[in-house]
């Protein structure tokens, strides 16, 4: 909640990498407005009698960073339970890593940093972890958040501006990742499949120059298109998110993908291909349209359902869900929940489709306009932050919403 009471221009970050005016940025929890879209998970999984842990980073920054993190918690985590248990009780083997939206491109990176770091044999990776269970991870991008370099985001935009705001988020580096995918992962993505002797779920590169069906492809991450880019945003992150993207979508050993789930939710309405329009970025001013239009497609709302799934993956590792919730809240739901302690406990993905335990409950959302009233009277001090008002669920329910859908 601090950035709309207090400063959003404190999460920005220099040239150099460092956070602005000496502000530390330090990732202690899951994100939490009074309530946080991981309670849930947290409350399911201690009810089923899991040991359950929350790794947090810093999604502002290189995912090449949190993976580096996670790599390192996962031994403090050895380290602690040896300490308290005695030698010889390492839950590695028996850990499964939970990751939702970004955070599944933080365990394929892991994924990554292991197999340079122990090869490709069986008995290496089993010492690290059980497995890794993704849901709704934008593996070949999103385009629900390039708008946001143009345009600003909704509530932040009546609080700061939207010069303010935009300036803010193009300092980020690590978002750049979750664009669509450049063109030569897409040939990879093809060839995955052609070998497989399956459909690719994605049959044209989803970058393309304004101009119907049969308008050309536009590479996000290629030099021509980082020409159209506002001048605001860093062609260095640009480059940056290339490359890691690159690396992360290198072919895994056997045994690494066997450990590898996706959960994946279709049904809502979600962009799968951005139309760009002609543009010269240098001489974009705030206030205009973002210079591209979406066509939409299947998927949770923010990840189109080819997305979510890595192309090495096999089939029978991949579980489409019909959730009752679009992206943001997705570790709410209870037939997501079920599934992920499926494969947590069988590491398999069930042939027959597996019924609801536990009914999800319907939850309540604030209308859009109720949310900026309340928000605006805060920002003016008409409410107190301690105010209850401000601690509803249904307000920041809304709130989540509309900043990830945007």
């Amino acid at each position: 909640m601090g950035a709309l009471i207090s400063d959003i221009r404190h999460l920005e970050i220099t040239d150099d990498g460092e956070d602005v005016g000496g502000h530390v940025i330090i990732p202690n929890g899951p994100l939490d407005f009074f309530f946080s879209p991981y309670d849930e998970t947290a409350r399911f999984f201690r009810r089923q009698h899991f040991n359950f842990a929350v790794f947090s980073y810093d999604w502002r920054r290189s995912l090449d960073e949190a993976s580096e993190l996670l790599e390192r918690f996962l031994v403090i985590l050895a380290e602690e339970v040896s300490s308290r248990i005695g030698p010889g009780h390492d839950p590695r083997p028996r850990t499964t890593v939970v990751c939702h939206s970004l955070g599944g491109l933080v365990g394929l990176l892991l994924l990554q940093r292991l197999k340079d770091r122990v090869g490709g044999s069986p008995e290496a990776i089993a010492e690290w972890l059980h497995c890794i269970v993704t849901v709704g991870t934008p593996f070949y991008g999103t385009g629900s958040a390039l708008h946001s370099y143009y345009t600003g985001l909704p509530y932040f935009n009546e609080w700061y501006g939207a010069d303010v705001v935009t300036r803010v988020i193009s300092s980020f580096p690590g978002p750049p990742v979750a664009h669509f995918l450049d063109r030569r992962s897409y040939r990879e993505y093809l060839l995955a499949f052609a070998e497989r002797d399956e459909l690719p779920e994605l049959d044209r590169y989803p970058g393309r120059v304004h101009g119907g069906l049969d308008a050309g492809e536009c590479d996000l991450f290629a030099a021509e298109t980082q020409l159209r880019y506002p001048p605001w945003k860093r062609r260095s992150h640009l480059e940056g998110a290339l490359g890691l993207r690159q690396w992360m979508h290198r072919r895994l050993p056997e045994e690494f993908m066997s450990r590898l789930f996706h959960i994946r939710v279709p049904g809502y309405e979600t962009c799968s291909e951005i139309q760009w329009r002609e543009v010269d970025g240098s001489t974009y001013r705030l206030g205009m349209a973002a210079p591209f239009e979406r066509r939409m497609g299947s998927g949770d709302g923010v990840v189109p359902i080819w997305s979510a799934r890595y192309c090495y993956t096999p089939s029978t590792q991949v579980w489409d869900i019909e959730a009752r919730t679009d992206h943001t809240f997705l570790m709410e739901d209870a037939a997501i929940l079920a599934g992920v302690q499926h494969v947590a406990v069988e590491r398999s993905v069930p042939r027959e489709v597996l019924e609801r335990r536990v009914r999800s409950r319907q939850r309540q959302v604030a209308t859009r306009q109720h949310a900026h009233e309340l928000f605006a009277r805060a920002r003016t001090g008409a409410i107190k932050k301690t105010d209850a008002v401000l601690r509803r669920h249904s307000l920041w329910r809304r709130f989540f919403h509309d900043i990830v859908l945007g």
